[in-house]
């Protein structure tokens, strides 16, 4: 299961030719680590003894007069609560759900649900994974019903439901999550202080903004203080690549050195293609800051310093390290080679179920986020001087090629602000009973609660941490992990046994 952020996208042609079946594990990848905010799944713990589970939902929560209802999946453990303990529910993100999450003992809240003696329950996202109120690619006629506040009421039904069916008397409910999940944890405490008693909103990206610059500027404050020299060589490379790209012969040396497939076009006749290739290039610097070194076997050697080590290899010239920085994801993800085909991309996104649409939807419909190099802050790090390598421009745009003319610019900033309005931003929030686990090199800290609303919602600053940490196996923490760990559990003791 996926529950912390970020963030998976792909494309087509006419059919599904060999080529496209190829280059589709690429897009999804790169793309998943950009705009998701989701780490992967711990590990494989397969269980037959704590089978999914099937709840009935309303399609539209907020519309008395559709009676239509889908099926939701949710998984339940047990095996460690005692009548008059609290119940634990890990709200699923953006992303399919995995049994791994309520099953692995190693994992933090599961060693917490022992301690507490709570029944743990995993709920999946409506749109994602198996949790689908309709069958196929969805149409922005179904996306309709995909949203925050729709997820929200799932949640609240689903805790109505379990308080029912197990008939709990005055239950505890506490809500777990990551980063988008944890916004909805935190969202539903605020919204629904009756059913949910307290939450813990790990990362939790609370303000919705349509460039979220900040998100590069902090993955450039990392490298640099990782290695000054390493901060530095990697601005230089993307300077070099900046320089390259501007004659068709360097562009045919960038294509040869970043292994860009053969067939993609990296012309001035498709900047579509250029913007996208600069996407995927700084995605690697992306992903190895937001979750690089997690207690994950996919993440955990991932880290700044291993990036750092090949940008500072003195056996090479500052481009090749930089082409070795991206073999090294290349071969992380089994590519071939780097496609950039745009076009592509946008038809397999807007064709395939889980091919990242639904995300996207949230994105375009509610949070942005979308992490830009047109600003004054990051975008002259990484080589762009001339506000030309990722526009904002162009990543709003996706949401129109991807869902229609009429979900333009003017919509998605006029959406961005109605979230904000609904919701409130994160120096907003004033809910009790919260608790904010924050890492100090995760990418949205720049719209996470960094400090304590009130004295029962304290923010929990974890140095030398990234998205989520907190969320994964207690193994090789340093100590600020240690000590914020301590501090969660010291936090749930007292509202559990008040």
């Amino acid at each position: 299961m996926k529950v912390c952020l970020a963030l998976v996208l792909v494309f087509v042609g006419v059919a599904l030719s060999k080529s496209l079946v190829q280059s589709s594990t690429s897009v999804r990848s790169a793309h998943k680590d950009l705009h998701r905010r989701s780490p992967p799944t711990p590990k494989s713990v397969h269980s037959t003894s704590f089978p999914e589970q099937w709840l009935s939902q309303r399609i539209d929560h907020l519309d008395i007069h559709n009676n239509s209802t889908w099926k939701q999946r949710f998984w339940l453990n047990d095996q460690w609560y005692q009548p008059g303990g609290p119940v634990f529910l890990m709200i699923g993100g953006e992303s399919p759900q995995d049994s791994s999450w309520l099953y692995d003992t190693t994992l933090e809240w599961i060693q917490l649900a022992k301690k507490f003696n709570a029944m743990t329950f995993l709920l999946e996202h409506r749109f994602y994974g198996d949790s689908q109120p309709f069958e196929g690619a969805s149409t922005s006629e179904q996306l309709k019903f995909l949203s925050s506040r729709q997820a929200i009421l799932d949640v609240v039904h689903f805790v109505q439901a379990m308080n029912k069916k197990h008939s709990f008397d005055e239950p505890k409910w506490i809500l777990f999550g990551g980063s988008y999940a944890g916004a909805l944890a935190a969202w539903t405490r605020q919204r629904h202080p009756d059913l949910v008693y307290g939450a813990v909103a790990s990362s939790a990206t609370l303000t919705s903004v349509v460039d979220y610059w900040q998100y590069l500027d902090i993955v450039k404050t990392v490298f640099s203080k990782t290695d000054p020299s390493c901060g530095n060589n990697l601005h230089i490379g993307f300077t070099k690549l900046q320089s390259l790209m501007k004659t068709a012969a360097g562009r045919m040396t960038v294509k040869q050195l970043m292994n860009v497939c053969s067939n993609n076009d990296l012309s001035p006749s498709t900047p579509d293609n250029i913007h996208y290739f600069w996407k995927l290039v700084l995605t690697n610097y992306m992903v190895t800051v937001q979750y690089g070194g997690l207690n994950v076997a996919e993440y955990k050697n991932m880290t700044s310093n291993v990036v750092c080590g090949m940008l500072n290899d003195k056996n090479f010239d500052v481009l090749t390290r930089m082409a070795n920085v991206n073999k090294y994801f290349l071969d992380k993800n089994q590519e071939e080679c780097m496609d950039i085909d745009y076009e592509d991309y946008i038809g397999f996104t807007k064709m395939f179920p889980d091919s990242g649409q639904e995300w996207f939807w949230q994105l375009c419909t509610e949070f942005g986020t979308f992490q830009a190099t047109d600003s004054n802050h990051a975008g002259p790090f990484f080589g762009d001087n001339s506000n030309s390598s990722i526009p904002i421009g162009f990543l709003v745009k996706e949401c129109s090629r991807l869902f229609g003319d009429q979900f333009d610019s003017d919509f998605v900033y006029k959406s961005i602000k109605e979230t904000n309005d609904y919701f409130g931003v994160a120096s907003h929030f004033n809910a009790t009973r919260v608790i904010f686990p924050n890492g100090s090199h995760d990418p949205w800290r720049g719209i996470e609660i960094l400090k304590s609303p009130n004295p029962s919602s304290p923010a929990i600053y974890i140095e030398g941490t990234t998205h989520c940490a907190d969320m994964y196996v207690a193994e090789d923490d340093p100590p600020s992990m240690k000590a914020a760990r301590k501090q969660i559990a010291v936090h749930l003791a007292a509202w559990i046994y008040h």
